[in-house]
């Protein structure tokens, strides 16, 4: 990277800086013991104090291209593919649990016996943040067999749903009832509800979410059918790694950013 860029980088982080140094709209809100309230109340009010106040542009975030590929300095090399609400015509990604265990399913069932163990990826896992859901490898020697098995998603579920048993069931809805109900601390579990009610979320949302678990049937893994469908034909794939790694697979892409060298 010579001079020129590097002003360049320094010039984008530093416009980056200015957008978020703005109380417009934000919400703020913290945690503590009634002990500490007073202080905290103060310091916050001096932190927005110092934030400008102006209004912003409405962002549009968007990915134009189904396989992004970001090269950056790195030895390592991480691959995304992930779909949200709306990125298909028709597709709605419902907030349902029955969602979160079949993407488990196809992940521990199907994806990391071929990306990690098979492939050699360092890690691999996935995610259901509504509205949207991910598969993730990190530390990836691979692109073209990553993208081969993300191809095989759709298939490759219906297969092992059919397969589930009661006691498979039951054993990932354990899992995932023990992650929606344990607790992270009274501080994290306060900053968790303050967040949920920034988004609308009910304040009983985790007792909610862990009645909705234990209500997961057989017969409601089948409704994912369309959702691993799309993100097999239709998901957003990120690549990011070394210059040298994405240019060992370029014809897996169309155009590849490298936002320290050339575009």
């Amino acid at each position: 990277m010579n001079d020129e860029e590097l002003g360049k980088v320094m010039s984008d982080l530093s416009d980056i800086g200015k957008t978020i140094n703005n109380s417009r709209g934000a919400v703020m809100g913290y945690a503590t013991s009634l002990k500490e309230r007073v202080s905290y109340e103060k310091c916050l009010a001096e932190f927005i104090d110092r934030l400008d106040n102006r209004e912003l542009e409405k962002q549009e975030y968007s990915f134009d291209k189904k396989r992004f590929p970001l090269a950056i300095s790195t030895n390592r090399q991480n691959v995304f593919n992930g779909i949200f609400s709306g990125d298909v015509s028709s597709l709605e990604i419902e907030d349902d649990p029955s969602a979160e265990l079949a993407l488990d399913l196809i992940t521990n069932e199907y994806v990391k016996p071929n990306v990690r163990d098979r492939y050699g990826a360092y890690q691999c896992t996935c995610l259901d943040e509504y509205p949207a859901v991910s598969i993730i490898t990190g530390n990836d020697p691979m692109i073209e067999e990553t993208f081969e098995t993300f191809d095989g998603i759709g298939d490759k579920w219906k297969d092992i749903r059919k397969t589930v048993d009661i006691k498979t069931l039951s054993e990932y809805i354990i899992t995932m009832h023990s992650k929606a109900t344990v607790s992270n601390g009274s501080i994290n579990d306060a900053l968790s509800v303050i967040a949920g009610m920034v988004c609308k979320k009910n304040a009983h949302e985790k007792q909610i979410r862990a009645l909705q678990i234990r209500k997961i049937t057989l017969a409601d893994l089948e409704k994912n059918d369309r959702l691993f469908d799309d993100l097999a034909k239709h998901g957003t794939r990120v690549t990011v790694g070394s210059p040298e790694l994405i240019d060992r697979n370029k014809t897996e892409f169309l155009q590849i950013t490298d936002p320290f060298g050339k575009q």
